[in-house]
C-alpha cells in the first residue's frame, strides 16, 4: 500500500538564517463612512462574579471566549476606532424589556480598563479612551438578548473602492453544500465523517460574508502536481497551468500528479463546490495554480525556481505541504526524508521566501509530522504561516510538530493548528482523517481506496496548511484582492488573531495562536466594497420560534427533540443557517447546534440526562454580519422521572427457592438499574430489602409463603414499580 497518511518529511529544529519579524499590519478600514457596526446576542444573564477575570466569559486574547454569546458577548473595534473621539454604543432588544448592559472594556493588548455599567433605557454608551479595542458586552438580568454595536468617530475616513480585484468567478453559495461527500452518515457530529475538518472551521458559513469565496485569488500549490481532469476542478477559473508549472522538466504531462499528494493538497484548498460533485473546498472559487515541485528529478533548485514563478505569477498565497531532506533531493514527497537538517543548509530557499513575501505572498507551510517541539522547515522561517495538525477533538495530532518557532516562550512568527486527523485510518470516507480529491490514475492503480475513484482520506500536516492557505485566499478576497505586503500582514493577523484558543490562554507550544476558525478569520476585517452591486448586502430582521414539536415534558434519559424555524422579516425561510439549541437549568447547560433546511426548519435532540425538576429550552441565532440580525426564543420544560419497570422471578422450590428481581427503564428493558433498593414482601408482609448490582438484579431467598412481591420505590430519577410472583 502507498503511503496514504502523508508524513510530512519537515526537519530543521532551528530557525532559518533569513527570518525576519512578520511586517506590522496596516489595520483595515471599516464600511460606512464614519461608523463601525456589529451585532451579538445572549441567551442568558451573566452569573455572579466579574467578566474581567472569569474564566467561563472572560476575555482571551486575541481569540474570542468559548462560550462567546452564552452569557457575555465580546465585539472588538478595527484600530482607526480604537482612539480617544470613538463613542461607542450597545443597544439592546430584550425579550423582557430590560436594559441592564454593561461592559468590560480592555486595550488592544487585552489588558483590563474598566468597567462601564451605566446603562439607560435605550442602551449603553461608552467614550473611548485611546487604545480601547475589546468589549465583553453582558445582562445582569436580562434573557434572550439581540446586541447592536456602533462605533463613531467623525475622524475616520471613510473607504473608497480603490484598487478592488473583482476578477475571476464568484458564486453564491447556500450554506449546505450539495457535494455528496460534505456530509455522510451522522452527520450533526464533527467527528468521523464526510469532511468533518471543513465543518469544524466553519467554512460554509464564511462562504455566505460578503466578499468570501476567493474570486479573484491565486493560490499556488507547490506539490507533486495535479489531476487536471478531475472533475472536482472542472469549474470556471478553477485551475491555471503556468509555463513554468513543472520546474524540473522531467518530460511528463505537466504538471500530472502521479502521487495523489498534490491533488488532494488541491482539493483541500480549492474543489469546485456545491457542484453535486465530491467534496468541497476552503476557498470554492479560489484560482488554482498547480506547480510540480515533488518528483524524482526534484532538487533545491526546484523549489527555488517555483516560489519565484509564483510570485511573478500573481500568487497571493503559497501553500507548501513539503519539507526539508538533504542530498540528493533537497526536498521530498512527504513520509519518504530524514529526521536532520540544520539552520541556513538552504540560504537560496530562504531567499526566494523573502522575495515573495516582499510581493505580497501569504506563505502557508506544514509543521512536519515527526512529533517534534518545532516547526520543521520550511515552515520554521518567520516570514511563514506553520501549520500543525489537530483531531476532531481540537487536540494536536499525535504525530504532528508543535507549531512552535525559536524564541524564549513567545512566538516569533505566525503558526496555529487545522485539522489534520488523528492519523489512524485510510480510505475510509466516515474516518477521523482528511477528506478530499485524489489522483484518479493513483487510485486506478492502487486499487485499494477505489470505492470512490478519485477521493481518499489522508492524515498529516499537509492537510492542515491547505486549510489555511484557503482560509487566507478568503480574506485576501475580503480585503479587496488587491495583493501587498501590507495586506498579506493583515491576512495572517486574521488567521492568528481568529483562531480558536485551546489550551493555556493565548499562545502556547502545543497549538501556537489556537485553531483556524474560517469564519472568524473573515470577520475579522470588514469587506472591501464590492463592485457588482448585486452583491451588496442588505441586513434584515430575522424571527426564530420553537416549533409545537418541542415537548413540554421529557422523561428523565429519553431524548428531547428540539426544532426551531427561522425565516426572514417577509416570513420567508432562511436556509443553511446555523441555529444552536440550549437546555438551561440551575446548575448549568448544555448546548447542540444544527443547520436549517429549505422550510428554515433546523432539528436536533438532547438527551434528557439531567436531575428531573423545571429548566428552559432556548434557541438562539446569531445572524449573518451583512445580512440578518440575530434572534432567539425560548419556553419552559419539565423533566420528569422517568417510569420503571419491575421483574420478580421465583426459581427452586422448598427451602431452595430463590427470587430475582430486576429493575430497568419502562420503555427500554436493556437498560438495567443498578444500585436501587428493592423490598422484598411475603403473604403482604416486608421480610428483606437489597440492592441491585450492576445488571439491575437482587436476589432474596425466602422461607415458606403463599404470595411474593418485589416493590422498587423509586428515586429521584425513576418512578415506582412493583411485580408479584
Amino acid at each position: 500500500m502507498r503511503h496514504r497518511n502523508a508524513l510530512a518529511s519537515l526537519l530543521v529544529a532551528t530557525l532559518a538564517t533569513t527570518a525576519a519579524a512578520v511586517v506590522a499590519p496596516i489595520l483595515a478600514t471599516p464600511a460606512g463612512a464614519a461608523t463601525y457596526r456589529a451585532t451579538g446576542s445572549l441567551l442568558k444573564p451573566a452569573p455572579g462574579g466579574n467578566p474581567a477575570t472569569d474564566a467561563e466569559f472572560g476575555l482571551r486574547c486575541p481569540s474570542l471566549p468559548s462560550q462567546q454569546g452564552v452569557d457575555a458577548y465580546v465585539f472588538r473595534v478595527p484600530a482607526e476606532y480604537a482612539v480617544a473621539g470613538t463613542t461607542v454604543k450597545v443597544t439592546p432588544s430584550d425579550a423582557l424589556g430590560v436594559a441592564d448592559l454593561a461592559a468590560y472594556v480592555y486595550k488592544a493588548d487585552c489588558t483590563y480598563s474598566r468597567v462601564v455599567t451605566d446603562a439607560t433605557s435605550t442602551g449603553l454608551t461608552i467614550p473611548l479612551q485611546s487604545g480601547d479595542t475589546w468589549f465583553s458586552v453582558y445582562s445582569v438580568l436580562g434573557t434572550q438578548v439581540a446586541l447592536d454595536f456602533e462605533a463613531s468617530n467623525a475622524a475616520v475616513p471613510a473607504p473608497t473602492a480603490t484598487g478592488v480585484n473583482e476578477a475571476g468567478t464568484r458564486r453564491t453559495y447556500s450554506g449546505t453544500p450539495n457535494d455528496p461527500l460534505y456530509l455522510q452518515s451522522g452527520a450533526g457530529d464533527l467527528f468521523f465523517n464526510g469532511q468533518w475538518g471543513m465543518r469544524k472551521v466553519r467554512a460554509a458559513e464564511a462562504w455566505r460574508e460578503p466578499r468570501a469565496t476567493g474570486a479573484g485569488v491565486r493560490v499556488a500549490i507547490l506539490d507533486t502536481g495535479l489531476d487536471l481532469g478531475h472533475p472536482d476542478f472542472a469549474c470556471a477559473d478553477k485551475v491555471e497551468v503556468l509555463p513554468d508549472a513543472d520546474p524540473d522538466a522531467d518530460g511528463k504531462t505537466v504538471p500530472l500528479d502521479e502521487n495523489g499528494h498534490g491533488t488532494h493538497v488541491a482539493g483541500i484548498i480549492g474543489a469546485c463546490t456545491d457542484n453535486g460533485t465530491g467534496v468541497v473546498g476552503v476557498a470554492p472559487d479560489a484560482t488554482l495554480l498547480p506547480i510540480q515541485v515533488l518528483s524524482e528529478g526534484s532538487t533545491v533548485d526546484t523549489l527555488v525556481g517555483a516560489l519565484r514563478t509564483a510570485a511573478d505569477s500573481g500568487a497571493h498565497v503559497v501553500n507548501m505541504s513539503l519539507g526539508s531532506g538533504l542530498a540528493p533531493v533537497g526536498f521530498q514527497v512527504p513520509a519518504t526524508g530524514t529526521a536532520t537538517g540544520y539552520a541556513g543548509i538552504f540560504p537560496e530557499v530562504d531567499a526566494a521566501i523573502d522575495y515573495a513575501v516582499s510581493k505580497g505572498v501569504v506563505v502557508v507551510a506544514a509543521a512536519g509530522n515527526e512529533s517534534a517541539p518545532l516547526c520543521g522547515y520550511p515552515a520554521i522561517a518567520s516570514e511563514i504561516v506553520c501549520v500543525g495538525a489537530s483531531d476532531p477533538r481540537d487536540l494536536n495530532s499525535w504525530y504532528g510538530n508543535f507549531p512552535v518557532k525559536l524564541g524564549s516562550g513567545e512566538p516569533v512568527g505566525p503558526a496555529l493548528l487545522a485539522p489534520g486527523g488523528t492519523g489512524s485510518q485510510i480510505c475510509d470516507y466516515s474516518s477521523a482523517e482528511i477528506l478530499s480529491t485524489y489522483s484518479r490514475a493513483v487510485d486506478a492503480a492502487d486499487g485499494d481506496c477505489d470505492t470512490n475513484p478519485g477521493y481518499a482520506s489522508i492524515f498529516g500536516t499537509s492537510m492542515a496548511s491547505p486549510m489555511v492557505a484557503g482560509a487566507a485566499a478568503l480574506v485576501y478576497d475580503r480585503l479587496g484582492g488587491v495583493r501587498s505586503p501590507a495586506n498579506a500582514a493583515k491576512v495572517i493577523e486574521a488567521l492568528l488573531g481568529s483562531a480558536v484558543d485551546l489550551y493555556a490562554p493565548g499562545y502556547d507550544p502545543a497549538s501556537g495562536m489556537g485553531r483556524l476558525d474560517v469564519l472568524g478569520a473573515v470577520r475579522y476585517w470588514s469587506a472591501a466594497p464590492l463592485t457588482n452591486p448585486t452583491q451588496t448586502a442588505v441586513v434584515r430582521k430575522t424571527s426564530l420560534s420553537l416549533t409545537d414539536s418541542v415537548p413540554a415534558t421529557v422523561q428523565y434519559g429519553d431524548a428531547l427533540p428540539l426544532s426551531a424555524r427561522l425565516v426572514d422579516e417577509a416570513g420567508a425561510p432562511l436556509a443553511g443557517e446555523t441555529v444552536t439549541f440550549q437546555m438551561l437549568g440551575p446548575s448549568g447547560f448544555r448546548e447542540v447546534s444544527a443547520l436549517t433546511g429549505a422550510d428554515g426548519v433546523a432539528s436536533q435532540t438532547l438527551v434528557a440526562a439531567t436531575e428531573p425538576g423545571s429548566y428552559r429550552v432556548a434557541v438562539g441565532y446569531s445572524g449573518r454580519a451583512g445580512a440578518y440580525d440575530s434572534s432567539v426564543a425560548s419556553q419552559p420544560v419539565a423533566v420528569v422521572r422517568e417510569d420503571s419497570a419491575l421483574s420478580l422471578v421465583s426459581s427452586g422450590t422448598g427451602g431452595k427457592r430463590t427470587l430475582t428481581a430486576t429493575v430497568a427503564e419502562a420503555d427500554d428493558a436493556t437498560r438495567r438499574l443498578a444500585g436501587v433498593t428493592v423490598t422484598f414482601w411475603a403473604d403482604g408482609v416486608q421480610v428483606a430489602s437489597a440492592v441491585t448490582d450492576a445488571t439491575g438484579s437482587a436476589t432474596y431467598a425466602p422461607k415458606n409463603a403463599k404470595a411474593y412481591e418485589a416493590r422498587f420505590g423509586g428515586d429521584a430519577y425513576y418512578a415506582p414499580s412493583a411485580a408479584s410472583a
